[in-house]
């Protein structure tokens, strides 16, 4: 009798050891999976909110924003920033709530102020809690892969004070000249007397920025501190609310004391001290030759044969958005006299790095975009043309591709072979002929939603505010009708989602619990082993 007890005691212990074992793997395996999901659906929202300023693969933007794939943010960031959590609530914490200003704004300005926009729901953000932290999540997926990037080197010397009244370096005009289009100085100070910030070259009415200023520190109504044009240019850079001119607004950003070097403010005033009160005049002349001289040589061959290939470019990859004829779609009007000091600078910038908060996308090599820095300058030259009507005769071709008939999606609205052709039209450019991704997010895959034909719906009907996605109906300001919408979502359902051999990337994040005995079903299986172990050893004992 006493051996048949010891023999039941030990089968309920070994049963409940298997069973806690059984339990324990089966979550741990649950939770493996969950993680990789997480880190799916999170790639897909980094994608779509991040990398317009952190770069397709996390490795940041020079001049804009920090790479956060790298060694240095893993394992020195929570230190600078003082930080006493974990890194994941840390990306939770800056994501959900922006960031007013950067901690390395010489290198990594981000977008103004707020350096960082917030993208949590409570601060006025498009994304709940749980959605940021499947970002976190696909972040910290790098952590233990991560390689030390390089990033540019913190101007030396201190920044430049507020003080006016000091002696600044002999300023670069070409250094000056690129500072002028990295800062987005010519966005607001252009030529046309209707720009946002005061103008700097001279009209019939008013001379140059550099007399101007002699006449501005002599008026009535100046309530600075210069005691010289030069210095009123000066006070103008580095304490802009200390003197308005009369009819702008406050928009001049005010943190260039404590962000720009005096080197850097040097490079802006001018190229010598004896020039230093006509300085930025004479900047100004210098950008107005090289403007002359690309007009005259888009008169040479060599320069026709680049606005061909401009022509061509723009009708492959702009036209979608901004109409064959530059007039505009979903996309801004490009066709326009552009009111920039350098519009060839202007507009390069924006197709190379896109324009944050807008539609735009990067479409340089540089972001993660298709094209090539001379693709780009063939394209800024064909945009250009329409200014001084050297535009080639160009016929452009049909961007749609044949495909064999389609075989539609149950109870999904909508007809997928005209789909398809539309979306050739309006969305192959941007998310690639088989929705593979291209600028735009990768369409061929498994929607993560009960109705995946109402959220890919909405979102062609509507775009997704805050990413490049733009709202196509007609309804919303766009160019398709809602047959059409509905023809493009039938197309877009029928693409297949990759495969494991498609990226190494999809295969490592994908979901664990493909075992029989992980998540869920490992945990019913060992309630099942004890149930039936449980009933053989009563059976057993009945029989003794």
């Amino acid at each position: 009798m006493l051996r048949t007890q010891i023999q039941i005691a030990l089968g309920i212990i070994a049963v409940l050891i298997t069973t806690a074992v059984v339990i324990v793997y089966g979550m741990q395996e649950f939770e493996t999976g969950q993680r990789a999901a997480a880190i799916e659906v999170g790639a897909v929202f980094f994608e779509t909110y991040c990398s317009r300023c952190h770069g397709t693969q996390g490795r940041g933007i020079p001049g804009l924003c920090p790479p956060l794939n790298d060694r240095n943010f893993f394992d020195n960031r929570l230190a600078e920033v003082g930080w006493n959590g974990s890194m994941e609530d840390y990306i939770v914490s800056t994501a959900s709530g922006g960031r007013i200003t950067s901690t390395r704004a010489q290198i990594f300005p981000g977008q103004g102020v707020p350096a960082m926009p917030p993208f949590g729901d409570t601060s006025g953000g498009p994304l709940r809690e749980d959605q940021i932290r499947t970002i976190a999540a696909f972040v910290m997926n790098w952590e233990e892969i991560a390689q030390v990037v390089e990033v540019p080197a913190i101007p030396e010397g201190p920044t430049v004070g507020t003080d006016i009244t000091v002696e600044l370096p002999q300023g670069d005009a070409q250094a000056g000249e690129a500072l002028t289009v990295s800062l987005g100085c010519t966005a607001c100070h252009t030529i046309d007397p209707a720009g946002v910030g005061p103008y700097w070259l001279p009209t019939e009415e008013q001379p140059g920025i550099g007399d101007r200023a002699e006449i501005r520190i002599t008026q009535s109504d100046y309530t600075g501190n210069a005691a010289d044009a030069f210095q009123y240019l000066f006070e103008s850079i580095v304490l802009p609310p200390d003197f308005l001119v009369d009819g702008y607004d406050n928009l001049m950003p005010n943190g260039y004391a404590n962000t720009l070097t005096d080197l850097e403010v040097g490079n802006l005033m001018g190229t010598s001290r004896s020039f230093r009160n006509l300085g930025i005049a004479f900047f100004l002349a210098l950008c107005i030759v090289a403007v002359g001289r690309v007009m005259v040589s888009a008169q040479t061959s060599t320069e026709t044969e680049v606005l061909e290939l401009g022509a061509r470019l723009y009708n492959e990859n702009c036209a979608v958005c901004h109409g064959i004829d530059g007039q505009g779609r979903v996309g801004a009007r490009l066709a326009k006299d552009w009111p920039s000091i350098r519009p060839d600078a202007t507009i390069r910038t924006n197709i190379s790095n896109g324009i944050v908060g807008s539609v735009m996308p990067g479409w340089s090599l540089a972001n993660g975009g298709p094209l090539s820095d001379s693709e780009i300058n063939a394209i800024v030259a064909y945009i250009l043309s329409w200014q001084t009507g050297g535009i080639p005769d160009f016929t452009p071709s049909s961007t749609a591709t044949p495909r064999p008939p389609i075989e539609p999606v149950p109870e999904v609205e909508g007809d997928p072979d005209r789909g398809a052709v539309l979306y050739d039209e309006n969305c192959v450019l941007c998310h690639g002929l088989n929705g593979e991704g291209r600028v735009g997010t990768r369409l061929a895959k498994s929607w993560p939603s009960v109705r995946p034909d109402l959220t890919v719906r909405a979102t062609i009907a509507q775009g997704l505010i805050g990413t490049t996605m733009p709202a196509w109906s007609q309804a919303h300001g766009g160019p398709l009708t809602e047959d059409e919408i509905d023809d493009i979502v039938a197309f877009v359902l029928t693409l297949p989602p990759p495969t494991i051999d498609d990226t190494a990337a999809q295969a490592a994040a994908e979901p664990a619990a493909t075992s029989p005995i992980s998540g869920a079903a490992g945990v019913l299986l060992g309630v099942v082993l004890f149930t039936v172990i449980v009933a053989v050893i009563l059976w057993a004992q009945r029989r003794n």
